[in-house]
């Protein structure tokens, strides 16, 4: 039997839930979750239920209706936050640029609003970022901006400061796998983990505990979870780009990557 916790939102087990009509398999296991074959109808979404609670508790459909998206893989979060979420315009780019099929389809037959995919884009393109933002938003603010792309540092800090001032005051921005420089397994810390020659994520959450420490009129909250972060827009004018380095107090010091 189905558990209804959230409206539209039915959980079928621990590690399966539909949402409007459309089905989603959820997998952290890369020998699940990069073979699954996605359809318009069927996603894989690669979170724990726990993950998908903490999105859930902190996303009212009623105050979002403009949505960034950064990283789409095969389509799972895109397609889950466009059905529970119904915005009327939702933006998602990707660095690939082979259209995700399934995703595509979804969004011609199911999607609310408007769903527009970006293939091709990095997210360190500053320039491209801002110019689908004005293109496609024009002056209208975002509601909600999600990070799920790259995870690395350098690239996630240059999306975070050129979309973040396009937050409407008390829109949200969340960082999605920051902690994968600390994740108990083999991969990420055997011989120095996957990444060994590049900096944590977790420097830029230190980055923007600075910011909000330093001015909540820029960060107004910040909530840091295992696997997320949920970044609050404060309510003044903000620069674009926003500049982390100009917005935080240190003593004089300059912030250099310490993970």
């Amino acid at each position: 039997m189905s558990i209804d916790t959230h409206a539209g939102l039915h959980w079928l087990s621990d590690d399966v839930l539909e949402v409007g009509g459309t089905r989603f398999l959820l997998s952290v296991d890369p020998e699940v979750y990069t073979v699954h074959p996605a359809t318009s109808r069927e996603f894989m979404l690669v979170k724990r239920k726990e993950m998908v609670d903490w999105l859930v508790d902190r996303l009212p459909p009623e105050e979002i209706s403009t949505i960034f998206e950064v990283g789409l893989y095969k389509g799972g979060s895109t397609a889950f936050l466009n059905a529970l979420l119904r915005p009327e315009i939702h933006l998602a780019v990707e660095l690939e640029a082979e259209p995700v099929t399934a995703l595509d389809e979804f969004a011609a037959t199911a999607a609310s609003g408007q769903l527009k995919r970006f293939y091709g884009v990095d997210q360190a393109d500053e320039i491209a970022l801002a110019g689908i933002l004005e293109e496609h938003l024009e002056d209208r603010p975002l509601d909600l901006i999600v990070d799920d792309a790259s995870h690395l540092y350098r690239e996630t800090r240059s999306t975070f400061e050129v979309t973040f001032p396009r937050l409407r005051p008390g829109g949200r921005y969340i960082i999605e796998d920051w902690n994968w420089a600390h994740m108990d397994e083999d991969l990420w810390q055997y011989a120095g983990g996957y990444w060994a020659d590049r900096p944590a994520l977790t420097n830029l959450i230190v980055e923007l505990v600075m910011v909000a420490g330093t001015d909540r009129s820029a960060i107004a909250e910040i909530t840091v979870d295992r696997d997320m972060v949920e970044v609050v827009r404060g309510d003044r004018s903000l620069p674009t780009p926003f500049r982390l380095a100009t917005a935080y107090l240190n003593r004089g010091l300059r912030f250099r990557p310490i993970l």
